[in-house]
């Protein structure tokens, strides 16, 4: 048994949260497997993610109910085949899958799928605060990025295992932001911005044909939640980088307290 001191139940949770990362991403490996890093934590683990696994195969069978018996079936099954889980007998020949929008990477799906490309993780981060605020996201997916303060403000680092995992799966690629000659039509706050950023967030053709079947369902579940990620794409989403830095320092002041350029973000606002 793990040795009860106040580091366990920070690794435990660590450890959990890896593996839930992994199921969302799937990329799960055994749990027998999955255990093997984490040895000295393997008794009080095992059925926490025993339990995980069980969550995670009953939202794949979830289907809205708003959402007619026929529609979208035939390429469900085969989504639905591909995650290992239990496959409708009802076919049909055409339409997207339906997929319960019902994880976090869900939403960040859609919203590199609404901007078409996303600069940079400091910018993913800030952005899917704003989105989580605009549609209330975690009706809808309980484990949403809770941001905290960091030194740099408002961060969530699953953010960072999320993009990764996408980026295992295929849904995500990441581009080395093009540096050019500006035109004279060509905003020169964006061509900063490629000196800065680490990768431009792009779908895959895979990551497209996810974002189609999660935009089926998000539309089944709630409409505001398309609605959402559109207006926060379109206010927020080609601003300059620090602009949308101090947008959100002025909105969630309790997320700045530890930022290490808070003064230089907010100038005379303090």
């Amino acid at each position: 048994m793990a040795e009860n001191n106040p580091g366990t139940e920070e690794r435990l949770a660590d450890a959990l949260s890896e593996y839930i990362d992994l199921l969302n991403s799937d990329a799960a490996p055994s749990i027998d497997r999955f255990l093997a890093k984490h040895a000295g934590l393997a008794v009080e683990l095992r059925p926490m993610l025993e339990a995980a696994n069980v969550v995670g195969e009953e939202a794949c069978r979830i289907v809205p109910p708003s959402v007619s018996e026929g529609r979208f079936a035939a390429i469900r099954a085969r989504v639905l085949r591909e995650r290992g889980c239990v496959e409708s007998p009802h076919q049909v020949q055409e339409g997207p899958p339906l997929m319960a929008i019902n994880k976090r990477p869900d939403f960040l799906i859609l919203m590199v799928e609404a901007m078409g490309e996303l600069w940079g993780v400091t910018r993913m981060v800030k952005m899917l605060l704003l989105l989580g605020d605009q549609v209330n996201a975690v009706r809808f997916a309980p484990d949403y990025y809770a941001h905290t303060a960091d030194n740099y403000g408002p961060f969530d680092k699953t953010v960072y295992r999320d993009i990764k995992g996408l980026e295992r799966t295929g849904i995500l690629e990441a581009a080395r932001p093009e540096v050019r000659v500006r035109r004279a039509d060509e905003d020169l706050d964006l061509r900063r911005e490629a000196k800065a950023v680490e990768a431009v967030y792009r779908l895959t053709p895979k990551g497209r044909q996810v974002a189609k079947a999660l935009t089926a369902s998000a539309e089944a579940a709630d409409p505001a939640i398309l609605a959402g990620v559109r207006e926060v794409a379109a206010k927020y989403g080609r601003l300059p980088l620090e602009d949308l830095i101090r947008i959100v320092y002025r909105r969630y002041p309790h997320l700045t307290t530890k930022s290490r350029i808070r003064d230089r973000i907010l100038g005379d606002d303090e």
